[in-house]
């Protein structure tokens, strides 16, 4: 079975990608509240294309 065709791949690449970067993309300061957030507004312009895939497939 290829895992890799299924758009939850994707979104398992993504999630994997925030883990990977979290410590650049929240800032030290930032507390539990805002943490999802800044990570959606720094990783936006790189996630749009993984997020359009994944809705229209």
């Amino acid at each position: 079975m290829d895992i890799t065709k299924y758009p939850q791949f994707e979104l398992y690449l993504l999630t994997l990608n925030l883990l990977r970067f979290k410590n650049q993309l929240i800032p030290i300061d930032c507390d539990e509240r805002c943490i999802n957030s800044t990570i959606i507004n720094r990783a936006f312009p790189e996630i749009l294309p993984v997020l359009i895939n994944f809705a229209f497939h």
